[in-house]
């Protein structure tokens, strides 16, 4: 199991990176058209030269590889921009350096803990990574709390943003992956569907699941949802700390942040890793490629797992793997993913409503290999929404938000200019725009264009849509229906126009649909009479029909182009229901209107039936954790809304017009009660009550063991107390190191036991009451039940040390602290060397001694260490034993003070040889046999064990050489002796008649031997030089007595070494050679 540790909070200070550190796509709306003077500081627009930069680092995308590596069944995804992506960045794009923005203090932030947090999910086997992190989780989470969406984190389709949506427009028609930035720029110009208008599938196999770009209704809701930047944050490595003190203070303002990582890394912590170390370490990050793009939720600097102090909480898109879909990497592993990986998030445009739409059709074959582009005529700005061109047709039904052309519009100009860049050819059947003057309901403009007069076109280039400014009215007022209640619905509604008419200034006109969709407009009628209206059709060349119905029967129906016609029909008694309707049965372009609708009858319109109202928020009886209230409400009128009122706690009722929410501030604690009325154009009115209250108290938590409490056993008892004074109710989780252990329900005390691992370790409860108000306590605790590691590192055991001063270190550590360190020394008294790691001994005698020393720990655990050593501080040298008259080809004994280091040895002789060691003695043997009586020289230098050296030493010898010996035999008488046998070593002579002889031997001492027949052998010892003739005198027999003595005498010396050298000297000169 992995160590964690707990530090305490640091100091953060502001760093700052290179220009290149941050990328911004696009500008916002409030950032448009107004230069670099209107950024805020730590701003500007980012740079040809840094885009080639950014280019090098990152690569660019090839069409040609798989960026989704495919890893137990789960997909990734994460791709370089394209090369059109990275020629759209400059004059567009914005970098953010780290002078914008201070530096958080807060220790440790968790943003998935916030109700808001969308739930986690799967991406399946699709490479939508980068979708998912960056569309799904990064501004999903910002759309969620722009818009209040408590039950994202409950997996509400409704609240969560479909990363489909966006992926499809960036994976350029293929399913290879796609890059954060590129999801960001769809967020920024289209906007982001949410999952219940463009459900995701992770089904690889079905194509339509990664190359569809949505419905009508997925194209109309997405501009709600648009982003105002992506910014990025300089990986920075030379300046790491300046790089995490960034990304903590992004996610503690409240924004996650993506980032990429090689996801076989959490393959291998799946496998390897129990549920509680769910932590990534750079020792672990072994990997060099980023395929995976990852979302960062949370930080906690306070965490310390195998000496790596910090980590960030990261969310993934593979479900629950891992730890409910989440897991910890510390800085130190982030920071191993590698300097080109990128650090990017969102920016929202809060409480976004869009002004104005485009929406056209295709009606043939417009592929996805170039742009589109919408301008006003006359203009300088343009819209682009992004996406990365490929082969694949674009849909049938597009629309975009072109709110960014606001101001020029304002300005007086409205001809709408809708231009493709594809070089290949495609046909737009219709386009027209729309305004929405009275906020953003989909598909329901205040105003809409006329049909584009420049339709089919082919190729798609200056096709106009023209948008006229005029009055606005209700839908009868519109028909000149008078007191008749109109309704629309549908994929688009009906909408007010002045285009065309047959009687006074305005007529309806359908709303614009795609293939297959419906835009409906209906009448309800009570009682007999005459109806009658007028009505016509501009299918643009295409298969659309208008239909009128009733009592769900068609009557007639319109198809092609025609003029205004009139309908008239009796109305029988009873109750009727009219419906005109635009069926669109092709790719789209036509439209219908309705106007003179009038009525004249013996009974009275259908509207006795009040509206259908539902409060839709708060949920009834439910608790609200703020005393800021929003009540939402929706309701449905056959015959249309007047207007809505609200009351608050039994006051007084206020006209809200047509809104359907209303806020309230600073409601005190406790129960409240709102009541909404609906009326309906024929004066009816129901009402409705919701009962909700207050809780703006967070329960409060009170944990057991203490925060920094070291505990001497591995089995431990945690205790927690809840007080809520509130809701009442609450739901606890404990967590132990980021794995969930326990949930209680409404405890007010509880406690339980568990075994834990040797080490620091993080508890933390989490109290959430009914109304939403979280409460935390985080301790941490310290486990240690075993004593310290102690090692000596020098000097080695046994070793010997050549100088008197040593030094000794050690190491040692400990799960808590070392208390205190202690060293004796040779028996010595105790010596406190607590927080050192080596001494300093110094003026050490020669001889062995021993260091020992000794930890202990916070609990009194105590480990005991030994080293024994020896201090040697003589110089060693070398000597010869003989040096004198040494043989001519013998190995020749060199010995030592001490033992020595044999690979220190450095040599030369003044003659050939070679060197071998025999034990610690040095044999050195010639490779030629030497001169006789003849000076050499051995020359070397060593070291003993302990390193000392004993320097370069010569060590002369001499060789031997011949020499002779001579004298004379005699008796008693002084006669002398002839015949007499003499012997020196192996060479005899006899004596001549005067009895001398003379004898030539090598060098050395020897045994001169006289035999005379009938008398006992005589020795002699001799000492022969080279060069010498050494005279012996005188020897008188006596042969009566067989004794003998010399003349002079000599002294008595074993000769028997000599008898070597005299046996060669005699063969080597029979042969003829010197020696």
């Amino acid at each position: 199991m992995k160590e964690r540790r707990s530090l305490r909070s640091v100091s953060l200070v502001v760093a700052l990176v290179a220009v290149l550190s941050t990328l911004t796509i696009p500008l916002g709306m409030h950032l448009l058209d107004q230069g670099e003077d209107a950024f805020p500081e730590g701003y500007h627009f980012i740079t040809q030269k840094e885009v080639e930069s950014l280019k090098d680092v990152l690569g660019v995308y090839d069409p040609s590889v798989d960026y989704n590596a495919v890893i137990g069944g789960y997909g990734t995804g994460y791709a370089p921009p394209t090369e059109g992506a990275y020629d759209a960045m400059v004059g567009n794009l914005v970098v953010r350096d780290f002078a914008a923005g201070g530096i958080t203090a807060d220790p440790r932030w968790d943003l998935s803990s916030d109700p808001c947090f969308p739930a986690v999910g799967d991406q399946g086997a699709v490479g939508s990574c980068s979708a998912w992190a960056m569309a799904y989780y990064c501004y999903g989470y910002l759309e969620a709390k722009d818009n209040g969406w408590i039950d994202a984190s409950e997996g509400n389709p409704e609240h969560l943003m479909s990363p489909a949506w966006t992926y499809s427009k960036a994976n350029g028609g293929t399913d290879l992956g796609s890059w954060i930035g590129d999801i960001g720029q769809v967020l920024c110009t289209w906007g982001g569907a949410t999952w219940s208008a463009m459900p995701y599938d992770g089904d690889r196999s079905v194509a339509n699941n990664y190359l569809y770009w949505g419905s009508e209704e997925a194209f109309r809701d997405a501009p709600m949802h648009r982003a105002s930047t992506v910014e990025s944050i300089g990986f920075d490595t030379s300046n790491w700390k300046g790089t995490i003190d960034q990304i903590r203070t992004v996610v503690r303002s409240g924004t996650p942040v993506c980032f990429t990582l090689d996801a076989k890394v959490l393959e291998d912590e799946g496998a390897n890793e129990t549920v509680e170390d769910m932590v990534i370490t750079s020792e672990e990050y072994i990997y060099s490629e980023l395929n995976h793009a990852q979302t960062i939720v949370g930080y906690d600097d306070d965490i310390e797992v195998e000496g790596e102090v910090g980590a960030f909480k990261v969310v993934n898109s593979w479900g629950n793997y891992l730890d409910d879909g989440y897991y910890w990497i510390t800085y130190e592993a982030l920071k191993r993913t590698g300097a080109d990986n990128q650090l990017m998030y969102m920016t929202d445009i809060e409480h976004y409503q869009p002004r104005l739409l485009g929406v056209w059709h295709y009606s043939s074959s417009q592929q996805q290999n170039g742009g589109i582009n919408i301008s006003l005529q006359g203009g300088y700005s343009f819209v682009a929404p992004f996406y990365i061109s490929s082969t694949r047709n674009l849909p049938d039904f597009i629309c975009a938000d072109l709110t960014d052309l606001w101001g020029e519009f304002q300005s007086g100009l409205n001809t709408f200019v809708l231009t493709s860049t594809s070089f290949l050819e495609g046909t737009c059947s219709s386009f027209r725009t729309e305004l929405y003057s009275e906020g953003y309901v989909p598909g329901s403009p205040s105003q809409v264009s006329e049909p584009s007069p420049d339709v089919p076109a082919s190729p798609i280039e200056g096709v106009r849509s023209v948008l006229w400014s005029y009055s606005i009215v209700g839908l009868p007022a519109a028909a000149d229906a008078g007191d008749l209640y109109l309704s629309t619905g549908g994929g688009a509604y009906w909408a007010v126009t002045n285009l065309t008419s047959t009687k006074g200034p305005w007529s309806l006109q359908s709303g614009d649909v795609a293939q297959a969709s419906t835009s409906w407009l209906t009448l309800g009628l009570y009682g007999s009479g005459n109806l009658s209206f007028d009505w016509r059709m501009d299918s643009q060349y295409m298969s659309d029909v208008l239909v009128f119905e009733s009592n769900s029967v068609e009557v007639e129906r319109l198809t092609g182009v025609t003029d205004w016609r009139h309908v008239a029909l009796e109305i029988t008694a009873g109750q009727t229901a009219l419906r005109w309707s635009l069926e669109r049965g092709g790719d789209g372009g036509g439209c219908g209107w309705v106007d003179n609708i009038t009525w004249s009858g013996t009974g009275s319109q259908l509207d006795n039936v009040p509206p259908e109202l539902t409060i839709t928020g708060p949920v009834a009886d439910s608790w609200i954790p703020s005393s800021s209230v929003t009540v939402t409400w929706s309701a449905v009128d056959v015959g249309g809304m007047s207007h809505f009122e609200i009351g608050w706690d039994g006051g007084p009722l206020q006209n809200v017009s047509l809104e359907t929410s209303a806020s309230t501030d600073n409601l005190a604690a406790g129960e409240h009660e709102v009541a909404v009325r609906a009326y309906d154009r024929a004066g009816n009115m129901v009402q409705r009550n919701v009962n909700f209250s207050v809780d703006v108290s967070r329960p409060i938590v009170t944990l057991l063991p203490p925060h920094g409490a070291v505990l001497g056993e591995e089995t431990v008892s945690i205790e927690a107390r809840i007080v809520e004074v509130g809701s009442g109710t609450h739901n606890d989780t404990i967590r132990i190191d980021g794995r969930t252990v326990r949930i209680y329900s409404n405890a007010e005390w509880f406690t339980f036991s568990t075994a834990l691992t040797e080490g620091m370790h993080v508890i933390n409860v989490t109290s959430v009451d009914g109304a939403g108000n979280r409460a935390y306590a985080s301790n941490v605790i310290i486990v240690d039940s075993t004593p310290p590691e102690l090692s000596i590192t020098a000097p080695e055991e046994g070793s010997a040390q050549h100088q008197g001063d040593i030094y000794v270190a050690w190491e040692v550590s400990d799960n808590v602290s070392v208390i205190s360190m202690e060293r004796s020394f040779d028996g010595g008294p105790w010596v406190n060397v607590t927080g050192k790691s080596y001494e300093l001994l110094n003026s050490l005698i020669d001889g062995e001694h021993n260091l020992t020393l000794r930890a202990t720990d916070r609990f009194g655990h105590v480990t005991t260490v030994v080293r024994y050593f020896t201090i040697d501080t003589t110089l060693p040298y070398a000597f010869m034993l003989e040096n004198e008259n040494l043989p001519l080809s013998s190995p020749i004994l060199v010995k030592f003070s001490k033992a020595m280091d044999h690979s220190s040895l450095n040599w030369t002789t003044t003659f050939p040889a070679t060197v071998t060691w025999s034990g610690d003695d040095l044999l050195v043997t010639p490779t030629v046999s030497l001169q006789e009586a003849t000076e050499y020289q051995i020359r070397l230098s060593a070291n003993d064990l302990s390193g000392k050296g004993s320097g370069t030493m010569v060590l002369p010898f001499s060789t031997m050489g011949m020499g002779s010996v001579h004298g004379r035999v005699v008796d008693p008488s002084g006669n002398p002796i002839s015949a007499a046998m003499v012997t020196i070593g192996n060479v005899s002579v006899t004596t001549a008649e005067d009895g001398t002889f003379t004898i030539e031997v090598m060098s050395g001492v020897y045994n001169l031997t006289v035999h005379v027949d009938g008398s006992e052998d005589a020795v002699y010892p001799v000492d022969v030089k080279a060069g010498q003739d050494l005279d012996v005198g005188d020897k008188i027999v006596d042969l009566s007595s067989n004794q003998f003595s010399w003349l002079p005498p000599a002294v008595i010396i074993a000769g028997a070494i000599a008898a070597v050298g005299v046996v060669a000297y005699a063969l080597t000169r029979k042969k003829g050679k010197t020696l």
